[in-house]
């Protein structure tokens, strides 16, 4: 009995622990542990090969010490963690100093990645995506990463801090990315519970010391964490590390090309503006739109050789404006250059009963052989050859007391616009459409201190319909 009670009170003990510390009661030798690392969200860690699964629904816990985390006394045995869908939120310092290795993929799931979760890990890849938080150096000294890509409304946390904008530096440190790809701005803290729209992070980038290529594939960037110099060769990281002479690609007489002059990056850096790719675009959909087989297949080939390098063109933000030129003229020559195939001659079928003898014509006492015409189709005379109108650029969003300026640049040729907004960027909530003749509209009975995401395609009507061409790049603001 009395041995009895002793068992009883030690595994009470260790379920408290295990309540504590997140981590189950298992066999110190045990090939599988687990744990709690959540309300909903359970770990499970299988040492024989080192995976670290984070499974459940809901947010993570979130941290100020690695040490917390019930599965930090194996940390030095992970390498690698599956974090399933369900899963919220990655906590504070949850992966810091672990030994990851290879592609790190995030789920759908995922809207928030804590301060510090996977600080000097040796991953060499993430997929980040849109509507995503990263906290304070979330990734920095990730020194195997090569290539980022910031996605559209990519938020960048605050931390209680004093020194609150280094906090925005997810990426600093590491020592050999080379490629950054930022398709839009977020929210970011730029002072102390200072936030700033349409912005890339302060020190996002800084001290990234084998930077060469920045492809900034947004017009309307308004805050980069500003160049400090402290002598003709070098200088203090803002943003970016540009003392190595990266080279920028932006778009010309953009509202992003008017931040890093102000900015001070222009001063020793290259840049090179990203081409405009309308007419390659509009190049492109013509060549899809060809039922290649009435044509032959030689030609075909060709044809399809020299599209699928104007796909590649099209898809790289480095091509320059000749190859981009180039590769239209390319396409068009393809176009004229496909061959019709040549039909074959088909003798004429008598008609009725066989057995009759066919009576010849009045006007001829013989009947004259026959060969099959290819069928002509006479197009519609009424009907025009529209070119859709090009892609609407440069759209700015100014936000006023429950409404919005929208404005852009005029596309060539176009009858009107279509303005689109709603209160999510895959524009499935509170979608509105407004068509207009200017390029520009103001948005109004909008919700105050809302966020809203907006839109603009060109149309152009012809032949008694509307012919669009492509969305715009969505821009995002709040109202005031």
């Amino acid at each position: 009995m009395f041995f009895k009670k002793i068992m009883t009170t030690v595994l009470a003990a260790a379920l408290v622990v295990s309540v504590l510390t997140g981590e189950a009661v298992s066999a110190e030798d045990s090939e599988i542990v687990t744990g709690y690392c959540g309300e909903n969200v359970k770990w499970s860690l299988d040492r024989s090969i080192g995976v670290l699964t984070i499974s459940g629904m809901g947010d993570m816990y979130s941290y100020s010490k690695a040490e917390s985390w019930g599965y930090h006394r194996y940390r030095d045995e992970i390498k690698d963690v599956v974090i399933e869908e369900g899963i919220t939120s990655i906590g504070g310092r949850a992966f810091y100093q672990t030994p990851l290795t290879g592609d790190l993929i995030l789920p759908k799931s995922l809207k928030k990645i804590g301060t510090y979760a996977f600080f000097l890990t040796n991953i060499t890849s993430v997929n980040l995506h849109e509507e995503m938080s990263l906290g304070g150096k979330s990734f920095s000294q990730c020194n195997y990463i090569k290539e980022v890509t910031i996605p559209n409304d990519l938020d960048f946390l605050d931390t209680p801090t004093s020194n609150a904008p280094r906090e925005n530096a997810a990426f600093c440190n590491c020592e050999s990315l080379e490629k950054v790809i930022i398709k839009g701005g977020g929210t970011v803290t730029a002072g102390y519970n200072y936030y700033v729209e349409n912005a890339i992070a302060g020190h996002l980038f800084s001290y990234c010391t084998s930077l060469k290529e920045i492809i900034i594939d947004c017009e309307n960037i308004e805050y980069l964490a500003p160049v400090v110099w402290l002598t003709d060769e070098q200088q203090e990281s803002g943003t970016f590390w540009i003392e190595n002479h990266p080279t920028f690609y932006i778009y010309k007489d953009s509202t992003t090309e008017e931040t890093l002059k102000r900015t001070g990056y222009f001063r020793n850096a290259n840049i090179q503006y990203i081409a405009d790719f309308s007419a390659l675009e509009t190049a492109i959909e013509k060549a899809e739109g060809i039922e290649t087989s009435a044509y032959t297949d030689e030609s075909v080939s060709a044809f399809n050789e020299v599209l699928k390098n104007g796909k590649v063109v099209l898809e790289d933000l480095t091509s320059t404006q000749d190859e981009v030129d180039s590769a239209v003229k390319a396409l068009n020559s393809a176009i004229k250059a496909l061959e019709v195939k040549k039909d074959e001659p088909t003798s004429s079928e008598p008609t009725g009963n066989s057995s009759e003898p066919t009576k010849p014509s009045s006007s001829s006492s013989t009947a004259k052989p026959t060969t099959a015409v290819p069928k002509v189709v006479t197009p519609n005379p009424t009907f025009t050859k529209v070119v859709k109108p090009a892609k609407v650029k440069k759209v700015k969003v100014t936000a006023k007391k429950k409404k919005l300026k929208v404005s852009w640049k005029k596309v060539s040729g176009a009858t009107g616009y279509e303005v689109q907004y709603a209160t999510n960027n895959k524009f499935t909530k509170g979608k509105k459409t407004v068509t207009v003749k200017k390029n520009k509209v103001t948005l109004k009975k909008l919700k105050p201190k809302k966020k809203y995401f907006v839109k603009v395609r060109a149309y152009k009507l012809a032949n008694g319909r509307k012919y669009f061409g492509k969305w715009s790049k969505v821009v995002k603001k709040k109202v005031k």
